[in-house]
């Protein structure tokens, strides 16, 4: 009786007609958003490694630096390689004469067994030779100088396939969405994201989910599945290593599932 009463007054009927608004908008649809962090990651990396056994004379770029293909990283001294080869070529030049000398004499075996070492001491040449060739090591790509243990660093000793340098191309680049356990059955492959960086909030980047690794991650103490969103960069605006926020556009529910189904 008494909220047959109330609803009989002016602001009995109000009331009831706000709650049946409100429940009736909970069965309004509306796209659901994910929102969860992200970070900005190289597609690929490229590694600059020691050509041989020896020594570095002196590097010329440290982590941050840009390069283009071509550029010089690093030079390795070529002081002991110029000797050797020095050596070589006159061990060569002797063998020669002394296969000359064999065959103007008809030894046979003699002149066989210098030939032999001509051909070995040529092989050992074009070794030498092509390792001086490569005393300059260059970038092998566009890109930004992402690691390298070497910086600086003068007549330092290196190993042959030790890696001095790790770049990274600018363009294109991708973004790691973090993406809470919780929320992986409600994303899939080619729903479009939009991604603020930080401190860049003003345009926001747009781009769809390419793949969803299959095994989820720890970030920040949390358990989260990692899914890629590949974007240009035409202007080396981005780099590798920034952070922001993502909200990722679900499938469309009704209001009262989007506000509800976490509670439930």
């Amino acid at each position: 009786r008494k909220l047959s009463a109330i609803l009989k007054t002016h602001e009995g009927v109000v009331i009831l007609a706000v709650l049946t608004v409100l429940l009736a908008t909970c069965f309004l649809p509306w796209t659901y958003y994910i929102r969860c962090r992200c970070r900005i990651e190289p597609v690929v990396r490229q590694f600059s490694l020691s050509p041989y056994d020896g020594s570095l004379e002196e590097t010329f770029v440290e982590p941050g630096d840009i390069v283009k293909q071509g550029d010089l990283l690093a030079r390795m001294n070529g002081r002991e390689l110029n000797w050797e080869l020095a050596g070589v070529t006159a061990e060569t030049e002797r063998a020669s004469k002394e296969r000359d000398t064999n065959m103007a004499h008809l030894k046979a075996v003699d002149s066989l067994m210098s030939a032999l070492e001509v051909e070995k001491l040529s092989a050992r040449e074009q070794l030498l030779k092509y390792r001086q060739s490569e005393l300059e090591i260059k970038s092998p790509v566009d890109g930004v100088v992402l690691a390298g243990s070497l910086d600086q660093r003068q007549n330092y000793p290196v190993k042959a396939g030790e890696k001095l340098y790790e770049i990274a191309p600018l363009n294109p680049l991708r973004i790691d969405l973090a993406i809470p356990a919780a929320e992986l059955p409600h994303i899939r492959e080619g729903m479009p994201v939009e991604v603020r960086v930080d401190g860049d909030m003003t345009v926001p980047l747009a781009g769809i989910i390419v793949r969803i690794r299959p095994q989820s991650e720890i970030r920040d103490q949390l358990n989260v599945f990692i899914a890629e969103v590949q974007i240009q960069n035409p202007d080396n605006r981005l780099r590798p290593g920034m952070e922001g926020s993502a909200r990722i556009s679900s499938d469309r529910h009704t209001l009262g599932w989007n506000f509800g189904h976490r509670l439930w």
